[in-house]
C-alpha cells in the first residue's frame, strides 16, 4: 500500500499503471540496494485498488493530510473545527475527517465530526432568545429529499415558520467522502 499526498497526487493520478509499477520497482530496488527485486504484480494492476483522488468527481483530491507548514505553525486538527461567529452567533461550522482530533483521515472521523457540529448547532439554537426551546438531537437535522434541514425543525413548531423565527438562516451541507459509503 502506498499513500501520496500534496502536489504528488495529481502527478500520480496522471501516470499509467505500468509507469507507476516501474517507478515503485526502481524506488524499492534503490532503497534496498537490490536490483533483483521483481516489479509488483497486483498492487496497481487492478484498477479497483487504485484511487485517483484528483480524478474522482466525488473527491476531487480531498484527502486531508497535515502539511509541513501546518505542523510548523502547530495548527491541530481540532483548530480546523473552530467555527466562525458573528455577533456571538454561529455563522460557519466546519466538519469532516480533517477536523477530528484523533480520527482524521477516516470515514468514522468524518461521521463523528458531522455529529459534533450538528450538536453544536442545536446547542447554539437553544441559546437564541427568539428561538423556542426544542428537544432536538442531530438526527432531527438530517434533511429528507426535497426539504431543507430547517424545515424539519419548523415542522416541530407547527405554529410559526422557522424562517420567521430565525430570518436569513441557511444550512448548507457540503459533500463529504462519507456520503458515498
Amino acid at each position: 500500500m502506498a499513500w501520496v499526498a500534496g502536489a504528488g497526487q495529481p502527478v500520480m493520478d496522471n501516470m499509467s499503471d505500468e509507469e507507476i509499477k516501474l517507478r515503485i520497482t526502481r524506488l524499492i530496488r534503490d532503497m534496498k540496494n537490490d536490483q533483483s527485486i521483481p516489479p509488483p504484480s497486483e498492487i496497481v494492476s487492478r484498477s479497483s485498488l487504485r484511487t485517483k483522488l484528483t480524478k474522482n468527481e466525488l473527491l476531487l483530491g480531498s484527502y486531508s493530510y497535515m502539511s509541513l507548514a501546518q505542523a510548523r505553525a502547530r495548527i491541530s486538527h481540532s483548530q480546523l473545527a473552530i467555527p466562525i461567529k458573528h455577533n456571538k452567533r454561529l455563522k460557519v461550522l466546519f466538519a469532516g475527517e480533517a477536523t477530528h482530533h484523533r480520527l482524521f483521515q477516516t470515514a468514522v472521523g468524518a461521521y463523528l465530526s458531522g455529529r459534533r457540529e450538528a450538536d453544536r448547532l442545536v446547542d447554539d439554537w437553544g441559546t437564541y432568545k427568539p428561538f423556542p426551546k426544542y428537544n432536538l438531537n442531530w438526527q432531527d437535522l438530517i434533511p429528507t429529499t426535497g426539504y431543507r434541514a430547517t424545515n424539519v425543525v419548523a415542522a416541530k413548531n407547527r405554529t410559526r415558520s422557522f424562517d420567521t423565527m430565525v430570518p436569513n438562516h441557511r444550512i448548507v451541507l457540503c459533500e463529504s467522502n462519507f456520503a458515498k459509503l
